[in-house]
């Protein structure tokens, strides 16, 4: 039985579950306008270009499309321009498509019809694997390589997490990451995959969940199938950006409590270009806010311990500015917001139902008068 790889990616894929439309039309444009905000989309694309896109040229067991296929799923809301570059970037690869959906159903569906669709054109017995992978993160060269040691008609309806990898900051202004971290995280989205066979004949597959993305929630597909775990060597790459979903205080804060990683380690299995990555000097030495002062610091002579101190403010002030930028960002939203209320509201001050009422509430605004007068 053949193996074959999906990679199942969403690629500013709009759909109802992005905000809750029963609240309200306006609610949907905003996520919609967040969503396809240019400089939003500028650096998804530079990531997917620079990181993700190499990440699976570069594997060891050489893409075919008889033996992998991405699956880029996207909106056909995207502006024409993002469309025409993510197009062209992957228009020398014939194993990778670019599929452009309405935002009128759900990701599960969307992803069931699609994958499904997919499945049809394989006139043979298949045992696959299907695996999540976001447009900014990266996977290492040697990722399907050890992925197919499961992809097996024994493993059919297994999970399979590699949670060893390294999670990055990365400065949108300098374009580079600034501070690379190993990070043991099980059961992580980036790279989380699950193994199914196909049946060519009855075009049914061996297990009833066709996809990881129907596994549930990844930090709890344990409890849907059964799950297999290989730490033996770091596989994945996260990036944390501006733009990023999991861009907050805390996940920041977080990532750069994780001992720090040189360059050396990323570029051994992650071929990425080498403008991405800062200094190893500053990688080694980026720490936030240092509680305490190490012996070997203290035996620096005083001038190698400012310069250091220099550079640990330098990156500090970068991440500050970083964040700065997204709070300009919140209270333009606010002051969008308010300027709306209060453009609903001079328009029920203008309609006639308010000019009508108005006998009503001078009564009551007369009556609460006397009241407080007695």
């Amino acid at each position: 039985m053949k193996k074959h790889n999906f990679v199942i990616m969403r690629y500013s894929l709009l759909t109802k579950e992005g905000v809750e439309w029963q609240i309200g039309r306006q609610e949907f444009d905003n996520y919609k306008e967040q969503l396809f905000n240019a400089s939003r989309l500028a650096q998804h694309e530079f990531l997917f270009e620079n990181v993700t896109l190499p990440s699976l040229v570069n594997q060891t067991i050489e893409p075919t499309a008889d033996n992998f296929t991405l699956l880029v799923l996207t909106s056909e809301l995207l502006p024409e321009k993002s469309l025409k570059k993510l197009e062209d970037l992957l228009r020398p690869y014939p194993w990778a498509k670019v599929i452009s959906l309405p935002p009128y159903d759900t990701v599960d569906n969307i992803i069931l019809d699609c994958f499904t669709e997919e499945l049809k054109r394989f006139n043979h017995d298949l045992t696959y694997s299907t695996t999540r992978l976001d447009d900014d993160d990266g996977l290492s060269v040697h990722f399907i390589e050890r992925l197919n040691q499961y992809v097996d008609p024994q493993f059919e309806g297994y999970c399979v997490t590699f949670p060893n990898g390294f999670s990055a900051l990365y400065d949108d202004r300098l374009q580079k990451y600034i501070s690379i971290h190993k990070h043991y995280a099980p059961k992580i989205a980036l790279g989380l995959s699950y193994i199914n066979t196909y049946d060519s004949v009855t075009k049914n597959t061996g297990n009833e969940i066709p996809t990881i993305y129907h596994n549930g929630v990844h930090s709890k597909v344990d409890f849907v199938s059964p799950t297999i775990m290989d730490s033996k060597y770091p596989t994945f790459l996260r990036t944390v950006h501006s733009a990023s979903d999991s861009n907050n205080a805390n996940q920041v804060k977080k990532i750069k409590s994780l001992p720090v990683s040189k360059t050396e380690d990323i570029e051994e299995v992650f071929p990425l270009h080498a403008g991405l990555f800062t200094s190893s000097e500053t990688l080694s030495t980026y720490l936030s806010t240092p509680t305490k002062v190490s012996k070997k610091e203290n035996e620096l002579k005083p001038t190698q311990r400012l310069e250091n101190e220099m550079k640990n403010l330098k990156n500090e002030i970068s991440v500050l500015y970083k964040e700065n930028e997204n709070l300009k960002d919140e209270v333009k939203e606010l002051v969008k917001q308010k300027k709306m209320f209060k453009d609903k509201y001079m328009n029920i001050q203008e309609s006639r139902i308010w000019r009508y009422t108005k006998p009503i509430r001078e009564a009551g605004i007369t009556v609460k008068r006397l009241i407080r007068n007695k």
